[in-house]
């Protein structure tokens, strides 16, 4: 999974962008483009289906940070989003928020789509009147398409697309039960994936190999996303509540920083098999962490003279979480930093305990 940050916000690519990207790239250049523009060479249509098929991805980029950035205005805390092959899923820190402030931001994206769609429109219609080459045109004339199915295709009630979204807290009004509505949002969205898969099966059986594929293509990731976000809810609601301390491994064995690097191999990393230690002054107090990914550019020779210190990692909001703290802020954490071991600490910072991923695993494993 590839990642990179847009002006603050964690954007995490799914693989299915790289199939979906080919699969794209090559209907534009044997499908659109020579339909609707004739007579141009081959090389033209291939680099004008390349252009537009990143224009799409930006497109779809561009629909997914309209809803970061409206959530962060309604004070709806995000950690980050997955891209997937059409849309993507909002890692957000609450999925309790009130209804009309669900619609508004399930909203927003189609709206963003809408205006880029009549954006692109109006490129088309200047680039026309100052006679841009047809193959340029093309591209925009697909950029204002693109746009214009995005957002239609959102607003289909489908969960967890937008439409769905908001389906979802249309029955969340109605039967007053978050659980139950998110549920049957799902089951109707797995549906509709379904469905979309068998009459894909059904066109490729007929001939029709290109049809065929994209609707198998959406009814995957309708499939995937549905059931992403179902089980992302339902972790969520186990979770809501419980304590920290619940799950935490209390009195860890800590490291002193004074100590060279080439004892704590021998001591502690050969001894303890754990991936990461907390490291403490000779007061005991906690400095930060050390693991073995952190010593594994030093040298043999290095490690007999440079201490812990040298390559400890500080405390930070990313590598610690309060003892009191709940339980879903926690997991929000590893799932953004990709962490799976992070020391407690109580009010003053003194460590509490080290909590593990495979043990809240345990617990899912039971409740869920």
């Amino acid at each position: 999974m590839f990642k990179l940050k847009i002006f603050g916000a964690e954007i995490r690519i799914d693989r299915s962008w790289t199939l979906f990207s080919l699969l794209l790239c090559i209907s534009l250049a044997t499908m659109f483009f020579p339909y609707y523009y004739k007579k141009l060479q081959i090389a033209i249509y291939w680099w004008s289906a390349l252009v537009a098929t990143v224009g799409f991805l930006l497109s779809i980029l561009f629909h997914e940070l309209s809803h970061i950035y409206v959530s962060r205005f309604t004070s709806r805390p995000h950690h980050f989003v997955t891209l997937h092959q059409l849309g993507g899923i909002v890692h957000s820190g609450n999925d309790n928020s009130s209804i009309p402030q669900e619609i508004f931001i399930a909203l927003t994206g189609p709206v963003a789509s809408f205006a880029l769609a009549l954006f692109w429109h109006l490129i088309l219609i200047l680039g026309k009147e100052i006679g841009t080459p047809v193959e340029i045109l093309g591209i925009f004339d697909f950029l204002r398409l693109s746009n214009l199915f995005i957002a239609t295709f959102h607003l289909l009630p489908v969960y967890p697309l937008d439409g769905g979204r908001i389906i979802r807290v249309l029955f969340w009004k109605i039967s007053g039960n978050l659980s139950t509505s998110t549920r049957i949002s799902t089951l109707l969205s797995a549906a509709s994936g379904l469905l979309l898969i068998s009459g894909g099966v059904v066109l490729l059986s007929s001939g029709v190999p290109v049809g065929g594929l994209w609707c198998i293509v959406i009814g995957l990731f309708l499939q995937k996303v549905s059931r992403l976000s179902y089980l992302k809810y339902s972790v969520r609601k186990v979770l809501e509540g419980e304590r920290i301390s619940k799950f935490m491994t209390s009195c860890p064995l800590g490291v002193p920083g004074s100590i060279s690097l080439n004892r704590f191999v021998n001591d502690y990393l050969y001894k303890k098999h754990l991936r990461m230690f907390p490291v403490v002054d000779d007061d005991g107090r906690l400095v930060g962490c050390i693991s073995s990914r952190d010593i594994m550019t030093v040298s043999s020779e290095e490690r007999t003279w440079l201490t812990v210190y040298k390559k400890t990692v500080p405390c930070t909001p990313w590598n610690t979480i309060r003892d009191d703290a709940d339980t879903v802020v926690l997991l929000a954490m590893m799932n953004s930093t990709g962490q799976s071991r992070i020391m407690v600490v109580d009010r003053e910072g003194g460590l509490c305990g080290m909590i593990v991923l495979k043990d809240l695993l345990k617990f899912f494993s039971v409740k869920l």
